[in-house]
């Protein structure tokens, strides 16, 4: 009499876990992670803009600039900064935010490091004005990635957490940056000391690290094989919303448009 085959038995506790996931669907919740691949980046972003502004003490000495010219350095790189904003979010429409968000950080971080490279004051008007111009991609693509990645009930918190990167950056800046003088300040190259421009390049670790960290983890949730259907439908919970193409010239005749640009105007400035 032949015996019907019994069904294999689990090797392992892992084996079990795996099979079980794949018959219940077990969720998941890979979109925190992608939310703290967000967290990463807008910390490095803040590390990138700050070195300049706690280094300047001793880079006024070093270079000779007087309190004016470092003043038109930062006007500078504000106005790069707010041209990149105009552009960033068009570039990541376009490029998508796999290689938009991959360009942007890429172009911030070279232009943060080169810093190191140059000695007059012309020079760090044009690496400010670079900086400023990669800087801008940030923001755009981080919300746009929240939009993506959460339902409209999680984008507040996910949107906070991601954004308290600009003040975990801004104090890590002043606190760091002696440790990293210190330690790494005596290094030379080509019989040169490095002294003040090791902390330009120290930069780059954060942001050459992120980008690794994104090309491998970030997908669209529909096309990532770490979300699990049940995670992907909550992502997808919202009702479809029609979009439709607006020029910008009829949205300037409405007052909610005036309201909301003078509010921003308003605030902004602080920052």
């Amino acid at each position: 009499m032949s015996v019907p085959p019994q069904p294999m038995k689990p090797s392992s506790g892992a084996s079990l876990a795996a099979a079980s996931a794949q018959t219940t669907g077990a969720s998941t919740h890979f979109r925190w992670v992608i939310c703290g691949l967000l967290f990463w980046v807008t910390t490095a972003n803040y590390i990138d803009r700050g070195v300049f502004g706690n280094l300047a003490p001793e880079l006024q000495k070093s270079i000779g600039w007087k309190q004016p010219q470092y003043w038109n350095m930062a006007v500078a790189f504000n106005v790069a900064y707010a041209i990149s904003l105009l552009l960033a979010g068009r570039l990541m429409d376009v490029l998508g935010l796999r290689w938009g968000f991959t360009l942007a950080c890429a172009f911030w971080g070279l232009a943060a490091m080169s810093h190191s490279l140059v000695s007059t004051v012309t020079g760090f008007f044009v690496v400010r004005i670079l900086l400023g111009l990669g800087e801008g991609g940030n923001f755009p693509a981080a919300i746009k990635t929240t939009a993506e990645w959460f339902p409209k009930r999680e984008r507040a918190l996910a949107t906070g957490i991601f954004n308290c990167g600009s003040n975990v950056g801004g104090v890590l800046v002043p606190y760091g940056l002696p440790f990293v003088l210190a330690s790494l300040g005596a290094l030379s190259v080509g019989g040169h000391v490095l002294g003040w421009r090791v902390a330009f390049l120290v930069t780059g670790v954060f942001d050459l690290g992120w980008i690794v960290a994104w090309l491998l983890l970030y997908r669209k949730p529909q096309e990532h094989p770490r979300v699990s259907s049940s995670e992907l439908a909550l992502i997808n919970s919202d009702p479809p919303e029609t979009t439709v193409r607006i020029p910008w010239r009829r949205l300037f005749p409405h007052r909610q448009t005036w309201a909301f640009a003078v509010a921003k105007l308003m605030t902004d400035c602080f920052w």
